[in-house]
Parts: structure tokens; C-alpha cells; sequence
């Protein structure tokens, strides 16, 4: 038997199924059937072809060249430092470019496939640089060594060192402020006010908010000697509120810093205060303690800006009614911008006598 089933006219097809055999009853017929069979194979192995040939273009496709960071301009120096980070296929589209100084985000103002530029960001620690491109991974370059800033800054102006009476004492009432005393007591007693807060201001302090404070001190000098066992502590004004005045109390209510720190004066020798050696009377042991707490608080203000203004107060944390105490030769007195070297007149004597404020930052 033969089948002209689904051929074209001429074309004669053999039955597969032996003669006499009958057909499968489908819709195709037995050589449909076999054919149909044939058609999907041909389709599998079509498809298969197709598959293995898409996978393969992804074989052709260029790979992106790898980003290296070879070297950098400079590898040293404080926050504010220009930069040129020199590598490899960076994208020329430059603010598609990060740049790190270890964790910290440096700003890039220019650069092409091969160059960056930038500068150390304040509060950037010494660490490696890294750069990245787009969504890329980090690349790790060369080591930065970050060198801190320093500042030092003179107490100036009358207004700015002043006393205030912490109690009524003989005919002065609690909160008198004395703007003009030559000297400042520390857990002095004064023969007019009895003891006293203190306060000591300085201007135009130029630290970029967002540094990282490393150390800060007043460096004193020495107006008279004592040995009492004297601590004091030491607060600064939240939000600097101008010069001192002579309303009551000028010192004291100000706002203070949630930091404070505790200063254990060493005792001061007459011999130190009256030495023309600068080092003795002007030196470590009137330095106060650390106080970067309490600035690193105040730069971190809400309204803090470069070139601001800083105010510290002092308290007597000393039991000076204890027998210690009270053996003691007295406390200590320091120098004030309202001194004898006022009176000299000559700017040498003032910068040296008066307070200053130093200052390392990051």
C-alpha cells in the first residue's frame, strides 16, 4: 500500500508498517505520523544550534580593562592637600570617579582616564587611597600619611579673660565680674572676691567643621607660685555668646558643654616664676589638661563655622575646705591680657603673658 498523503504530486512514499498491516488511525495517517516525527526532531536540533550559538557571542563581547591606582602626587600632608591620583582606565566622565582616603570621601574636581585630582578631605586618617569607578569594587592604591594642623591662638582683648565671684565675699555680692584683674586666680581665694570662676575666650579659630580634634591645651603662664592640691574643672561655652560683660554672673551662666575635664595643677615653685627661663613659667606644668573633648564638641555644633569663637570656664573641683587644702601654700594665679605687660606696651610681653589656646586637628 502505498500513501500520496501531504506529498507533493510525483514525490511516492513507502508505507514504514510491513504490507497488510493497517495504518494508525490518526489525523496524519502512518506516514504523517513519520514525517511529523522527522519535522520536530529537526526543530530540536535547530533550536539546540540556536542556543549554542547566542551563548557563544557573549564569548565576543569586549571585557572591561581593569582600573589600576599607581601612585599619587604627594604622600603626606594635612587636610586640604592637592592630590593627583595617577592609574588606569578611569572613566573620562569625571564625576562617575570616587576617590577615598581610607573611609573618607574625597571630593574629585577633575581629571581624564588616567589622572584624578582632589584634595584630602578634613577628617581623612593616614590609610590607603582608594578609587572607584561607577558601581566597580574600590581599587586599593598607595598609602597617604595625614599630618595633623596646628593652631595657635593669643588671648586678646580686655574682655576676653575675666574673674566672677562664686559667693558674696566681705562687700562683693555673688556673680561680680572683674573684667580688668591682672591676673586670673586659680583656687586662689582673692582678698576682694573670695574664690572665682574664670573664663577665658578666643577668636577667630580657624577649624573646618567636621575635623577630628587630635589635642587641645591653654597654655598659661605662671603669675605666682603655690603647692595647694588643686584641681580644677574645665568646661567650654556651648555656643560662643560674645566677650565678657560685667552683668552678674556673666561667667557662670553660660551654657557649658556636656564635656569637661578635670586639670590637677602641679605645684608651682617660686623659684619657676621668677625664673627668666620662658620654659619654667610658661611651660608643661602650665599647660591644662586635653581639653580636645570639649572643642571636638564645639566645632561639632549645629552652628559652628571656621573662624568662630571659643570660651572656656574654670571651676575649683578642690575641697578647699579640707585640711590638705587649707596646708597648702595657696592655689595658683596666671597671667591676664590685662597685665603689667599691658602697661610695658609691647606686643612681645603681651603674646607671651596672656593665654594661648593650641589646637591639632585633622
Amino acid at each position: 500500500m502505498t500513501s500520496m498523503l501531504n506529498y507533493p504530486k510525483g514525490i511516492l512514499r513507502k508505507s514504514p508498517f510491513p504490507k497488510g498491516m493497517p495504518c494508525p488511525k490518526d489525523s496524519f495517517g502512518a506516514v504523517g505520523l513519520w514525517n511529523k516525527q522527522l519535522m520536530l526532531s529537526a526543530i530540536i536540533v535547530f533550536a539546540g544550534v540556536f542556543v549554542l550559538s547566542s551563548c557563544g557571542g557573549d564569548d565576543d563581547k569586549p571585557k572591561p580593562k581593569p582600573v589600576t591606582v599607581t601612585s599619587l602626587s604627594v604622600t603626606e600632608g594635612p587636610a586640604g592637600t592637592t592630590v593627583t591620583v595617577t592609574g588606569t582606565n578611569f572613566d573620562a566622565v569625571v564625576s562617575k570617579n570616587k576617590v577615598f582616603f581610607g573611609e573618607k570621601e574625597a571630593k574629585v574636581t577633575g581629571g581624564t582616564t588616567t589622572t584624578l585630582a582632589t584634595k584630602v578631605p578634613v577628617g581623612a586618617a593616614t590609610g590607603y587611597v582608594y578609587v572607584q569607578v561607577g558601581t566597580a569594587a574600590k581599587i586599593k592604591g598607595p598609602m597617604f600619611t595625614v599630618k595633623q594642623n596646628q593652631l595657635t591662638i593669643d588671648l586678646k582683648g580686655v574682655n576676653n579673660d575675666a574673674e566672677e565671684a562664686r559667693v558674696a565675699h566681705k562687700t562683693t555680692v555673688a556673680g561680680f565680674m572683674d573684667l580688668a584683674s591682672s591676673d586670673l586666680e586659680l583656687g586662689d581665694i582673692d582678698s576682694d572676691y573670695g574664690y572665682q570662676f574664670l573664663g577665658t575666650r578666643f577668636m577667630n579659630i580657624a577649624i573646618p567643621k567636621g575635623s577630628v580634634i587630635e589635642k587641645a591645651y591653654i597654655q598659661f603662664s605662671a603669675d605666682d607660685y603655690g603647692n595647694s592640691p588643686l584641681v580644677m574643672k574645665i568646661w567650654g561655652e556651648k555656643e560662643d555668646t560674645g566677650e565678657f560683660k560685667s552683668t552678674l554672673k556673666n561667667i557662670s551662666s553660660r551654657m557649658k558643654t556636656t564635656a569637661a575635664v578635670s586639670w590637677e595643677v602641679p605645684e608651682w615653685t617660686e623659684a619657676e616664676v621668677k625664673s627668666t627661663d620662658k620654659t619654667k613659667f610658661r611651660g608643661p606644668k602650665q599647660a591644662t589638661a586635653d581639653l580636645k573633648t570639649i572643642v571636638q564638641e564645639i566645632i561639632d555644633g549645629t552652628n559652628w563655622n571656621s573662624g568662630g569663637n571659643m570660651t572656656f570656664i574654670f571651676d575649683i573641683e578642690s575641697d578647699v575646705n579640707s585640711a590638705a587644702f587649707k596646708a597648702g601654700i595657696r592655689g595658683r594665679e596666671v597671667e591676664t591680657w590685662s597685665n603689667d605687660a599691658n602697661t610695658a606696651g609691647t606686643s612681645t610681653e603681651l603674646s607671651e603673658a596672656a593665654a594661648s589656646l593650641i589646637i591639632e586637628f585633622r
